[in-house]
């Protein structure tokens, strides 16, 4: 039994060693390696790569479709009070995800910190454009009018952070419309 003691510590300080010089990058993730805190600007793509043990560090970034969610209450054209729900479906360029990483963060932060504020944004000032009717029965063009303000809103504050097109949007969907009571009644 003491025999197997070496052997065993041994395999065991093997695998650590080997785990600690590999990473798999996931499937619709790319890998961000940070060499003792100095991040890297190639990504690793998806699958199999090699590290250096104990001084790199890898952060897998969700390059999927992602989607935000936000609700915005504004007054339209003709001083109705709308409570607009929005979805934004975005994805992060891959290319650019070390980049995005360093300057923004990760997915979640990227979302609470420009896309969502965005979309706050861009819905009041598009429903101020509109009588409370219009954003009804227009509502194909509003979405389009919501989408370029998100698309150019985004692009500008990312190009200030040298990082122009970093989110794709794919599509933009108004949920619903709410107005107010007295308006509902009416």
């Amino acid at each position: 039994m003491k025999a197997l003691l070496p052997i065993v510590i041994i395999l065991i300080l093997v695998f650590v060693v080997l785990t600690g010089l590999t990473v798999i990058v996931q499937s619709g993730h790319v890998g961000v390696v940070s060499t003792l805190g100095a991040v890297n600007q190639t990504p690793l793509h998806e699958g199999f790569h090699f590290k250096k043990p104990l001084m790199d560090q890898v952060e897998q970034i969700d390059i999927r479709l992602a989607a935000s969610h936000a609700q915005a209450t504004a007054a339209s054209k003709d001083l109705q009070t709308v409570t607009t729900q929005v979805t934004m479906q975005y994805s992060l360029n891959g290319e650019l995800a070390p980049l995005i990483y360093q300057k923004i963060g990760t997915l979640p932060k990227v979302s609470a910190s420009l896309v969502e504020p965005a979309i706050q944004e861009c819905v009041k000032g598009v429903t101020a454009k509109f009588t409370a009717e219009e954003l009804v029965t227009k509502r194909e063009f509003v979405k389009q009018q919501i989408q370029e303000a998100l698309s150019t809103f985004i692009n500008n504050t990312l190009r200030q952070k040298g990082l122009e097109n970093a989110i794709v949007i794919a599509n933009l969907a108004i949920t619903d419309f709410y107005f107010s009571e007295e308006f509902n009644r009416a």
